[in-house]
């Protein structure tokens, strides 16, 4: 080849390429449309995504190329959705796609990454920037204050009304973000996520040192320097995609994971163009933004439900090997016991866990008004089909975290089974009392259909919750159904 004058030499043989059969580099792939999108929880993930003819596909995917594991969508049809299951929570997952077509050569996608949502609280202060401010963080570089959608061309934030970056105009996006000292157990590790989002408007003529990136970073040792060589620091990342016809920009999740070296962490998001050079005005308009920042650590690890009574609220836990023993639609919430019967817990969830299942159960320690302990946002992160739990047989007097004489077992939340005779029958409860206790125990009828016999003396089984104000809640008895209650 001969450009102005001058002959070009090039090695062509590392472009020579080889059919997999005659005819078969013609033939037409069976192509995506669109980027994939992905729903994400704790445990799970679906991945939709289309097709411009009918196909089958599979999803590869991992923590880390090379993929592990797969899941197929047999069905031809153009509009996929396949759920990955088995997961971790807060965990960093690739994956790629590959499409098949009768008549159609296999498509096969980029490397995609997602994370999936976390399952104990956040330990971040206004992680959101949802103040307006940088509250509990402290900036450095060039970096402005959070801004709200209005403010930079309509970028709206990835949630809420803020969010931490800014639009420069003549391609020069300075380079600087946030950072944010938190203190964590130093026997587990951390993981920090977050959405970051670039754009930039220019040819492809560009050098690849104006391009506009992101990175999050942790100091395991606390320090707040983002030059600090104890700095781990995610790879720079573009949330544009540049495969993509328009150059696709959309919010982005990254996350990073390391083992604290001490009692506190420093963690770090920033942006813009690391590296402006010779010709940055060749860039038109830049944006980058960060938002919806999350740092987590796993939870604690219990032996037994016992255990709660150690922990105190706001801790995050998990429970391996729980009978579940009821669920919401039957007791007003999810409950799971020991399978020995020691001890009995609440597990407030949006879903509804499946009576008799031996389970691993995770959630956050917190205190009803009432006294009962119990586990928000629970989840199931393993699941197996067991039996029904036996129930524990006491008398009145026996029953609730602290009986009349201060003796009884702690035994709320436990699937219980106690008897005596029907007294004082209102319209949503009725008292049972075998003479062990003054009061006797109030039953809820909450989950019964049936009327209650006539026959004085029942035997009903249950799960045991508080009412009432602590410290003065008093223990009720919840039946799961009509099957609970035996006429003697």
């Amino acid at each position: 080849e001969y450009i102005g004058g001058t002959a070009k030499v090039y090695d062509l043989t590392a472009t020579i390429l080889e059919e997999t059969s005659a005819g078969s580099a013609t033939v037409q792939p069976v192509g995506f449309s669109g980027l994939p999108s992905v729903q994400r929880g704790q445990t799970s993930a679906t991945i939709s995504f289309s097709t411009p003819v009918a196909s089958t596909a599979v999803i590869e995917y991992g923590q880390a190329p090379p993929y592990t594991a797969t899941v197929a969508d047999a069905s031809p049809q153009t509009g996929h959705a396949i759920t990955l299951t088995g997961l971790s929570a807060a965990t960093q997952y690739h994956f790629r796609i590959r499409a098949s077509a009768s008549g159609r050569r296999d498509s096969i996608s980029r490397d995609f990454v997602f994370v999936t949502a976390p399952a104990t609280p956040n330990m971040l202060t206004n992680p959101g920037f949802e103040t307006g401010n940088t509250t509990g963080w402290a900036t450095f570089g060039n970096v402005p204050p959070p801004v709200k959608s209005s403010d930079i061309g309509g970028l709206a934030p990835h949630s809420g009304s803020y969010f931490l970056g800014s639009a420069y105009g003549g391609g020069s996006a300075p380079w600087g973000g946030a950072y944010q000292r938190v203190s964590v157990d130093p026997a587990r590790p951390v993981t920090f996520q977050g959405w970051l989002y670039t754009y930039q408007l220019f040819g492809f003529n560009a050098d690849a040192e104006h391009m506009v990136l992101g990175q999050i970073g942790i100091d395991p040792a606390g320090g707040t320097d983002p030059n600090g060589a104890s700095v781990r620091w995610s790879p720079l990342t573009s949330a544009q995609d540049w495969r993509a016809p328009v150059f696709e920009s959309r919010y982005q999740d990254i996350a990073l994971a390391v083992q604290p070296q001490g009692g506190h962490v420093t963690v770090f998001c920033r942006g813009g163009q690391p590296n402006l050079g010779s010709n940055p005005s060749i860039i038109s308009y830049v944006i980058y933004g960060w938002d919806d920042m999350c740092l987590t650590q796993p939870p604690v690890t219990l032996s037994g439900v016992g255990d709660i009574r150690s922990r105190p609220d706001g801790t995050a836990v998990a429970i391996p090997d729980v009978i579940v023993t009821a669920a919401a639609s039957e007791a007003g919430a999810n409950y799971v016991q020991d399978p020995g019967r020691a001890a009995g817990v609440r597990c407030e969830s949006s879903a509804a866990f499946p009576r008799g299942h031996r389970v691993t159960v995770q959630g956050t320690l917190a205190t009803k008004p009432s006294g009962e302990r119990y586990l928000q946002g629970a989840i199931i992160t393993a699941d197996a089909s067991s039996g029904e739990a036996v129930s524990l047989g006491a008398r009145n007097r026996s029953l609730g975290s602290l009986t009349l004489d201060g003796a009884g077992p702690g035994n709320v939340g436990l699937l219980v089974r106690a008897w005596g005779r029907v007294e004082s029958q209102q319209a949503n409860y009725f008292v049972l009392n075998d003479g062990s206790s003054p009061q006797g125990i109030k039953v809820s009828t909450a989950s019964l259909t049936a009327p209650l016999p006539a026959t004085p003396f029942v035997e009903v089984t249950g799960i045991l919750q508080l009412e009432g104000t602590a410290p003065d809640g008093t223990p009720l008895l919840r039946p799961r159904s009509d099957a609970d209650v035996t006429v003697h």
